[in-house]
């Protein structure tokens, strides 16, 4: 078991000591801990409006966009961001102790 980084993502170490992001949940290995796990998720990213037509949201804009992450084996879900439609994932910084 890796170090929990988030609830369902951890850092460990591959057969080869690299540190690698894995899913907590099912223990698929995601990818190399050198970039952002979000890069080795699946995503679904849809506009605000969506959202309303949902009824999850109150706001209508075409401007914002909710994206979610999931593991690409097991789709359990990691993240969630909002962010203006267009800009990159937001990145989670990890300490390394």
């Amino acid at each position: 078991m890796g170090r929990r980084v988030l609830e369902h993502i951890e850092i460990d170490k591959d057969g080869n000591g690299h540190k690698v992001y894995r899913c907590a949940k099912c223990g698929t290995t995601l990818g190399p801990a050198d970039k952002g796990f979000k890069e080795y998720a699946v995503v679904k990213e849809a506009s605000y409006s969506h959202y309303v037509d949902a009824g999850i949201l109150a706001t209508r804009s075409d401007r914002f966009v909710l994206r979610e992450f999931y593991c690409p084996k097991c789709a359990v879900r990691f993240d969630v961001e909002s962010v203006v439609k267009g800009e990159p994932y937001l990145d989670i910084k990890i300490r390394d102790d």
